[in-house]
Formats: structure tokens, sequence, C-alpha cells
């Protein structure tokens, strides 16, 4: 190949990657390859030539989108340098703060921006030669019943076994403090929405179970055997739904292995708290809005798939606090979407999804009241309370009559002694005087004094919000914290683990494979959103339809950032891990794109092919 075709090449990509377009960079791309054997040479065409219609057609508006994602992400990779985290989530306003920014940090920030621009141009041009391995569009067909069920039940087999050992070591589960809230209503019969009814309902029938038969660790037990084996089918179903896609074998067996051996799977499927069923029907919330994405919504046409929707959304809802809002936003999401089909050929599903979502605001709203079952009013103020504390703690602006209603809720000089900016449990548990009956009877006086201290300090109002969510969002931060269960917590109730491995082998299993490492939920979002930015660049379909498969994920990240009250718990969004073997391949299933090759196959046939 001649040096001149070479440096030609390299001006056509670059000028290509800056927005320009060019009607001969399908000739230029060609000859790039003119001169090998002809069954390379048309391989290497076809390849080519997909890249080239990918890359013309990134259009103005996508460069756009491409500049600000990459603003943004390298704003986020800026202040994950500027904003420090301690590693303990009880450190005082000096562990945990945000530091004065430099030049450094400004450079690191305009090279940033550049930097991920071109990444990922350069990326978008790796997926269209992934795409070849990674789509088999001719694998052996599985829609014989009995085919998936033989398939289904050998893959349930093998995650059973390979997790049986985690189950064997931590029994009769491994038990976090919330758990002992909800064995606790099960035993006195006396129940709240503290922690999710539903969730509490469902272990109640396995902790009965064992009550009768005269062992509450034999009934937590049932409850911990019935979740794991819940995870294992939901997996199960995960990798036969990966193969009807198309993806190939060998990233369904890496995933597989992944799914089957890396710790944070198997111990959450053994860990009693609410966080793994609900992530567990989040996870197939997620799975539901990429079937709609593929489908232009014809997924929602038939009644399958409206009650596949409505059961798994109904299960978001119910199984943890702030699943009514994720659903809220990811059904007014779709509405805007497909706005166009909402009512007429998507008129059933609207009687139902719109029927769901008013039984369950009554049930939530009116109902929990009318029984006393609601959740208690300072549990929806983590992010006020916080502010207000770094206010009081950091020296603020307040007059004393805000002095003198704060006084009212807390003690002062407790505050500035107290606040702790990672953990919004302190106010309303920590603390040696907190009238929340005064806050209850008093809620817009508290709003209010809010809003005016949010006028007087705007940046330590600002500084107070991102410390307190620095887990989800900084890309550095992670910690044990609610990272994984290991064992029963410390409890009142007799409750104690019991490690069988190790009295059967001799070693303590636990040990080698509990996580000595700690993931940032905050990266795994921010590589999820990456990969709705390679979709967005790959995909012909509207802009904002190619966020249709990420809108649960961001609806949970934006209400955990609305409402955490621990800056680092990895739990709240485990949803981040359970969709790691989706990122990658969610901006190759465009099955109602064009096939770029397929389609202009003659044309490419005829490109100028002097040498």
């Amino acid at each position: 190949m001649k040096e001149t075709e070479n440096e030609n090449h390299v001006r056509t990509i670059a000028k290509v990657f800056f927005g320009c377009h060019r009607k001969n960079i399908g000739n230029d791309l060609n000859r790039c390859y003119w001169g090998r054997g002809e069954e390379e040479k048309e391989e290497k065409s076809q390849i080519m030539f997909k890249t080239e219609k990918k890359l013309r057609f990134l259009s103005k508006q996508k460069c756009i989108w491409l500049g600000i994602f990459s603003i943004v992400f390298s704003a986020v990779m800026t202040m994950s340098r500027i904003f420090i985290y301690s590693g303990n989530i009880f450190g005082k306003a000096g562990d945990n703060y945000a530091r004065e920014i430099m030049v450094s940090d400004i450079a690191f920030f305009v090279f940033g921006c550049v930097g991920i621009y071109l990444a990922f141009i350069v990326l978008t041009v790796f997926y269209d030669f992934m795409e070849k391995y990674m789509i088999h569009k001719n694998q052996r067909d599985l829609s014989s019943f009995k085919k998936q069920a033989a398939v289904f039940f050998i893959i349930s087999a093998i995650l059973f076994v390979c997790w049986f050992p985690y189950l064997l070591s931590n029994m009769p589960g491994a038990i976090y403090a919330d758990g002992f809230s909800s064995i606790a209503q099960v035993i006195s019969d006396i129940y709240n929405n503290h922690h999710p009814l539903l969730y509490t309902w469902f272990t109640g029938i396995f902790i009965k179970i064992g009550m009768l038969s005269g062992s509450l660790l034999r009934g937590i037990a049932l409850y911990t055997v019935a979740q794991m084996l819940i995870m294992i089918l939901v997996m199960a179903h995960f990798i036969i739904w990966l193969y009807k896609k198309n993806i190939s074998r060998w990233y369904i067996a890496a995933v597989m292995i992944l799914i089957a051996f890396f710790p944070l799977f198997p111990f959450y499927a053994v860990t009693f708290w609410k966080d793994t069923l609900f992530s567990l029907a989040l996870f197939n919330l997620v799975l539901i809005y990429i079937d709609i994405f593929i489908s232009d919504g014809k997924y929602l046409y038939s009644t399958r798939g409206i009650v596949h929707y409505c059961v798994t959304a109904f299960l978001v809802c119910f199984l943890r606090n702030n699943g009514l809002y994720i659903y809220v936003f990811s059904l007014l999401f779709l509405i805007f979407i497909y706005r166009h089909l909402f009512f007429k050929y998507l008129k059933k599903f609207a009687i139902c999804s719109i029927a769901l979502l008013i039984g369950t605001v009554i049930i939530q709203g009116p109902v929990y009241n009318g029984k006393n079952l609601s959740t208690e009013f300072v549990e929806n103020l983590a992010m006020p309370t916080q502010q207000i504390f770094a206010v009081i703690g950091k020296d603020g602006v307040y007059t004393e009559e805000d002095k003198a209603f704060i006084s009212k809720i807390w003690d002062i000089d407790e505050i500035k002694e107290k606040y702790t900016p990672c953990n919004a449990d302190i106010p309303k548990g920590y603390m040696s005087r907190f009238d929340d009956t005064f806050l209850e009877e008093n809620k817009a006086a508290f709003f209010k004094v809010w809003l005016k201290l949010f006028s007087q300090n705007p940046g330590l109002y600002l500084e107070a919000f991102f410390v307190q969510n620095i887990g989800f969002w900084n890309i550095n931060a992670s910690g044990p914290e609610a990272y994984f269960q290991m064992g029963v917590w410390p409890n009142n109730m007799g409750i104690e683990q019991h490690d069988y491995f190790s009295k059967v082998f001799g070693f303590s299993f636990n040990s080698i494979v509990s996580p000595k490492k700690y993931i940032s939920s905050g990266l795994l979002f921010w590589l999820t959103m990456g990969s709705a930015m390679i979709l967005i660049l790959r995909s012909k379909k509207d802009l904002m339809t190619c966020f249709m498969p990420y809108i649960p994920i961001i609806g949970a990240w934006l209400t955990i950032m609305a409402a955490t009250p621990l800056g680092i718990s990895f739990r709240y969004m485990y949803i981040l891990l359970l969709v790691v073997p989706l990122v990658p391949i969610i901006p190759l299933m465009n099955k109602n794109e064009e096939d770029c090759w397929g389609e202009m196959k003659n044309s490419v046939s005829g490109l100028e092919t002097d040498p």
C-alpha cells in the first residue's frame, strides 16, 4: 500500500471524526485494502464500508451530544479529584470534603474533554469491527419448550452448585441489620413500611413455617434458600435471553463464568436484605425496556408483554420505597417516546400501566396512612437535613430566627459536633435530642427554612449534596459499607452464624472469597452511561429513544442521588453490577437498523478499484 494512500486514509478518517462528510470516503477506505487476496479484500471492504457509513452518520446533532457527554464525564472525573473521601462513612467535615480547585484540575478537565470525545469516536469504529464477533444470527434455535427447559435446568444446576458453598458458609443466611427489622415485625405481627411490606410479608411466609416447626433459624434458612433459587432462576432466564438475542456463545460463556464465580452474585443471593429481590425485579425491568427498544414498542402490543411489564413494575414499586418513583420516571419516558402510539396501538398497555400507577399511589398513600403503615416523614429528609447540618456545622449564614426553629428539633451545639457529611442517619438516630414529633407537625415551616438557607448558602448546599452522594457519582469513592454481608449482624435474638463449610472441610471459604477491594458505584454508573453514548452514536433511531434501555437504571440512580441516607452503600445500586454483562452489548442490539452491508452490497461492489 502506497504511503500517499495511507496519508489519504488517515486524513479522511480524521475529517469524519470531527463531523465532516465526504462522498467518496467509501472509495478511500476500499483502496486502503486493495492489493490483498480477493476473499480478504471482500471481507475488509464489507467492514470498512459499514464503518464509513456509521462514521458519515455522525450528524452534527450527535457530535453535539457527544460533546456534552465529554464535558459531563470530564467534569465528573475532575470532581472525583476535588472531592475527598477518607474511607470512613463516619468521617467528620475535615475528613470528607471538597478541596479548593487548582490550575491542574482545569487542565485535567480540558484535556479530559478532548480525550473522551476522541475515545468515543474510536470506540464507535471499534464496535463495527466487534459486531461480527459478538452477534451470531445463525445460532441453534431454542424455540422448543423442551430445549429451553433443558438448557434452563442445566444453567440453574450449574449456578446452584457454584453458589452452594456460600450458603453452607453463611447459614441460616447472611443477615444484615435491616433484616432483623423485618424478622421482628413478623414475630411481633406488628408491621410498618419502613422496610417494604411486600418484602417483610414474603419473608414472613418462611419464618412462620420455621416457627411452626419449632425453629426460627429453620425459617430464616428456608427464606435464604428460596431467595437463592429465585436469583438463580432470574440469572438462568437472562442467559437464555442473551442467546435469543443472538449474542455469541463465547460471550455468553464469559457471562456465565462471571455470574457463577464473581462473589458479589452469590453473596447477594444468600443475604437477608430487601435489596436482592428489588434489584432482581429492576433487572427484569431493564430487560423489558431493552426488548421495547429493539421492537420499537411492539413488545407491548401483546398481552404477554403487557402482563410481564406490569407484574415486574409491581414488584419494583413494592419491594423498595423508591420503586414507585423509578416506575413513574420510566413510564413517563415510555409515554413520551411512544406518545403517537400510546393511546392507539398501545391502548391496552396504557390502561394497565396507568391503572397500576393509580393503584400503587392509593395503596402506598391513603391505605398505608389509614393503617399507620407509612414510612416515617424523616426518612424522606436525608438530603435536606444534611444540607441544614452543613450550614450549621460549617458556620454558614443563618439568622437567629432560623437558629430558633432548628433548635426546636436538634441541639445547635451538638449539630456542630456531630455533623457527618456522608451519613444522613446521624440527624435521626445519633443525636441526644431529636424532636421528630415537632418536625412532623411543622413540615411546611421546615421546608421554608431549608429553602431560605439555600438562598443564603448555595455553595455549602452544593458541596453537601455531592459529598452526601459521593459513592454514587465519584469514580474513585468506594468502601465496605453495605458492600456485601458475611455472617450475621450482632443482634439480641440469639441468631448466630453457622459455618458448615468450615466444619466439613476444615477451612473458611468466606475468608477466601470475601472481597478485599471495593468497586465504585459511581464508576459503574458512568460506564453504563458510556454504553448509552455509544448506542446514540451507532443508532439511527431518535436520540432520546436510545436512552430507553437505560431508563430504569437512570431512574434508580436519580432517586438514590436525591435521598440516599449513606454516601457509600453498594447495595443501594446493586443493579449496576447486574447490568455489567449488558453494558458492552446494548449498543449492538439494533435489530431494526438496516444492514449497512446487505442493503448496499451492489454499491460497494462498484467502488473504484484502481490500486
